[in-house]
């Protein structure tokens, strides 16, 4: 893929996110892609991504999203962003709290075929769980 290519399937992957359009996440990753997510461990196909995506949606509600960083380089692009969303459903045994909460993922994407392959999320918890009052900051 060219980096053209390569943005504009990342650019197809926000727009689906920004709409929340659980029906348009798989057809942007091959048959066998994989997700792996501290939130739903390994994902493998299209029937699971859809379920995860949705499932994601059960959890948090108003989502915005504002991509940071972006890097392209061969078949790998990683993005940074940060997430906005009110928490609406039970996570890590943590019940909804409807609060406002915000939290950096980093999106590890491997590319082929004109499709995200991998997918690796890693996800700023810590901050979460502190905003849900599970956990206390130390003070500064």
């Amino acid at each position: 893929m060219t980096r053209d290519e390569t943005i504009a399937l990342l650019e197809r992957y926000a727009d689906a996110m920004a709409r929340s359009d659980a029906s348009k996440v798989p057809s942007l990753y091959t048959k066998d892609a994989t997700i792996l997510s501290p939130m739903f461990g390994a994902v493998v196909g299209h029937g699971e991504i859809a379920e995860a995506y949705t499932e994601a949606g059960q959890v948090y509600a108003d989502i915005q999203r504002t991509l940071e960083t972006r890097v392209v380089e061969d078949s790998k692009a990683i993005e940074v962003y940060t997430i906005r969303a009110t928490h609406v459903g039970e996570i890590f045994g943590v019940p909804a709290s409807h609060k406002a909460i915000s939290f950096t993922v980093v999106f590890v994407f491997e590319l082929r075929d004109g499709l995200i392959s991998q997918e690796r999320r890693l996800y700023d918890f810590t901050s979460v769980l502190v905003q849900l009052g599970v956990l206390r900051a130390r003070p500064a």
